[in-house]
């Protein structure tokens, strides 16, 4: 089970704000939809791209109309609790973490990585085939 991370108190203001923002990206969205509904190829190679990319174009609806319906965390990273801005908000609306939280996340999942790695040729060595 995911562990459950205590909501920010988000004011009213800036939870309109933030829905603001998400109505219009999901506005776009479903423009996008629409239009590749309407003009979708007959190639086969095409038509399967097409529909690719309208099922992640749907998800991505589905997970910002989410998001709209309960702002929760929105606008916050999930770590240390700074608040993003609109800008950034605006480029990625679902934004998780700050960019420092995000890079010591990846070198927190490198290190794991190499660690593996590095036990992996150990019992290579112990153990050998030939």
């Amino acid at each position: 089970m995911a562990k459950m991370l205590p909501i920010v108190a988000i004011s009213i203001e800036r939870k309109s704000q933030l829905r603001s923002i998400l109505t219009k990206i999901i506005t776009e969205i479903a423009v996008e939809i629409r239009r590749i509904e309407r003009q979708m190829p007959t190639d086969p190679y095409w038509r399967e791209r097409e529909t690719v990319r309208l099922k992640g174009l749907r998800a991505y609806r589905g997970k910002l109309l989410r998001a709209h319906l309960e702002p929760g965390n929105l606008g916050y990273c999930k770590d240390c609790k700074v608040e993003f801005s609109f800008e950034v908000l605006k480029e990625f609306p679902l934004k998780a973490r700050c960019q420092s939280c995000e890079i010591k996340r990846m070198e927190a999942a490198a290190t794991k990585r190499r660690n593996k790695q590095r036990l992996a040729g150990r019992e290579l060595e112990l153990f050998p085939d030939g």
